[in-house]
């Protein structure tokens, strides 16, 4: 194929189906990086048979995802994804268990900045992706008035195994309170 080299594809706002984008997919074998933002995205389903080992991080930002349930097909899909963004979506809950993140096994990053969590319960339900050291979560205002401090300090609480918070170093001493 042409575009088999191709390492990172950025289609914002173009409105392209879920279902054509993944038969985009199955001509660029050496992606790692797909930008799918401003889509209108909300369910992402998937195919048993589509598998594309080599993404490595897909960007999901300011779509219409309100569910975790809208994407755990992404899991067996692309089994080695390591960055998922969902970031400005209205997504409010991550499931019902475990099994919903379980195809999940790779993620180390996530980032979820402005979403529509309302409960602390559900941030608490990250630490079910087992490789998750980096999150992302500012503007999470669906979560009550906060300080920054305060709302940093509770996340490293509920997500012990984090070492990134919002890009920083979480400190032993945020560590430490856990």
């Amino acid at each position: 194929s042409p575009f088999s080299t191709l390492k990172c594809l950025v289609l914002y706002g173009n409105a392209v189906p879920w279902n054509h984008m993944l038969s985009v997919l199955q001509f660029l074998p050496g992606l790692c990086n797909l930008n799918i933002g401003h889509n209108n995205l909300s369910h992402l389903p998937c195919e048993p048979d589509h598998h594309f080992p080599s993404l490595l991080e897909l960007n999901l930002i300011h779509n219409n995802i309100t569910s975790f349930c809208d994407v755990t097909d992404l899991g067996p899909t692309f089994p080695n994804l390591q960055t998922l963004v969902l970031s400005d979506n209205p997504l409010q809950a991550f499931g019902e268990d475990e099994k919903a993140v379980s195809e999940f096994g790779n993620i180390t990053k996530l980032h979820l900045n402005n979403i529509s969590v309302t409960s602390w319960d559900e941030v608490s339900k990250l630490r079910w992706f087992p490789k998750l050291t980096d999150v992302r979560m500012g503007q999470l205002t669906s979560l009550g008035e906060m300080k920054e401090e305060e709302r940093r300090r509770m996340v490293c609480a509920l997500l012990p195994d984090i070492t990134l918070f919002n890009g920083s170093t979480v400190p032993d001493r945020d560590m430490a309170e856990r």
